[in-house]
């Protein structure tokens, strides 16, 4: 899928706001273009918020490790908040080409430890885009 140009911009933006730490660019430029595309940046700042605390909890969880106190009280809100990714990216992809509604689910949505590592990592592009949404000037998302 051809990404339009100023979603390209966007992700060079993003690029330089995370210290080129993309790892997802491509796919988070899909997703960018599906939300202009079929009027779903609802979907896309739901994703957004619930990405940006999903990449930070587990943040956290990796750092203080499973045997912690609260550690379980983190997965089970991490478990919830990675539903509500789902959510979002179902909405987002409803009127995807069916080649990237594939891609996206064997690549971010399969049940297996990979595709959770992958949507982690997804989760954390995502989130440099609500940074941009925090720091940018009112009108300039």
């Amino acid at each position: 899928m051809e990404l339009h140009s100023s979603t390209t911009a966007l992700l060079a933006v993003l690029d330089q706001l995370s210290g080129d730490t993309l790892t997802c660019r491509e796919d988070l430029g899909i997703l960018f273009d599906l939300a202009i595309r079929h009027g779903r940046l609802a979907a896309l700042d739901e994703l957004s918020f619930t990405a940006k605390f999903a990449h930070k909890t587990s943040g956290i969880m990796r750092r203080i490790g499973p045997g912690a106190n609260g550690y379980d009280g983190l997965q089970r809100e991490l478990g919830a908040g990675l539903g509500r990714i789902r959510v979002s990216l179902e909405a987002l992809l409803a009127n995807a080409p069916a080649d990237v509604g594939r891609h996206f689910t064997d690549t971010y949505l399969a049940l297996t430890p990979a595709a959770l590592e992958r949507l982690l990592a997804l989760c954390h592009d995502v989130s440099w885009y609500k940074n941009r949404q925090i720091d940018a000037p009112r009108g300039q998302h």
